[in-house]
């Protein structure tokens, strides 16, 4: 069974909802419980490893902005 995570980030790329299997996800990723508490307000940028990586989440964020969608 797939994990489903949810989250949303302001315009300002900090997140401000986390929900589903967000704390699985967090622990099986970062090794250590990232509770919804340490997380809302904080960029979204400190959790993304690698450039690339963040790179092709700009792209996304960018597209997602300019068309109105969500993803």
């Amino acid at each position: 069974m797939a994990v489903q995570i949810e989250y949303r980030i302001d315009e300002d790329d900090r997140i401000v909802y986390v929900g589903g299997d967000w704390t699985s996800f967090a622990l099986a990723n970062h090794g250590q419980a990232l509770t919804p508490e340490l997380v809302l307000g904080e960029s979204i940028w400190g959790f993304i490893a690698g450039d690339e990586i963040a790179e092709l989440y700009r792209q996304l964020f960018d597209r997602l902005r300019r068309s109105g969608g969500e993803a």
